[in-house]
């Protein structure tokens, strides 16, 4: 409710006082950056949550990829893909944001085999 008006000081806030937090809770996080324009930050959390052994769901890295490309990520948005490849899960839900970051940073290319990967 807070970063959806704005407040991200609050989001963050209210985000440090949990306590436990699950999956939900960190793509909130996620969520509230990226509609708050706070790319780098998006980055950052993924790294918090990754060293704490978060495990993270294709949501968590749709965010991630939507980050990438306003901070000309390339190489962060491939180790993405990449890690969403390795854990052999459906790209459906990440197609979008993997074509998005390719077309976006010039990688035409790579959102044709991302396109054309969904026939398969």
């Amino acid at each position: 409710m807070y970063s959806k008006y704005g407040y991200l000081d609050d989001s963050v806030m209210v985000f440090e006082e949990i306590q436990d937090k699950d999956i939900v809770a960190w793509n909130a996080m996620l969520s509230s950056c990226l509609c708050n324009g706070f790319s780098e930050e998006i980055l950052g959390v993924f790294a918090v949550m990754r060293m704490e052994g978060m495990k993270f769901s294709e949501f968590t890295l749709c965010s991630v990829l939507k980050a990438c490309a306003p901070l000309k990520a390339v190489r962060s948005g491939k180790q993405v893909h990449g890690l969403a490849v390795v854990m052999d899960w459906d790209l459906v839900i990440l197609v979008t944001a993997l074509i998005d970051l390719y077309s976006t940073l010039g990688y035409v290319g790579e959102a044709m085999k991302v396109f054309s990967s969904l026939g398969r």
